[in-house]
């Protein structure tokens, strides 16, 4: 099993606070926060298993 690059969580986590900002969690998208943050949602989802997990990091 390969272990997940670390070095993208940064990238991820300020997309997703500027994403639950601008839209609320219930309307925020995970493919907007993975677009914004240049990753593949595979790479989101090796490393936070969905928009709680994602939002707890914040």
């Amino acid at each position: 099993m390969s272990v997940a690059d670390r070095s993208i969580d940064p990238r991820i986590i300020e997309s997703a606070k500027e994403e639950f900002l601008q839209k609320g969690f219930l309307d925020a998208s995970l493919q907007e926060i993975c677009k914004n943050a240049g990753v593949t949602t595979g790479a989101l989802y090796k490393r936070f298993k969905g928009k709680e997990e994602l939002l707890c990091a914040l």
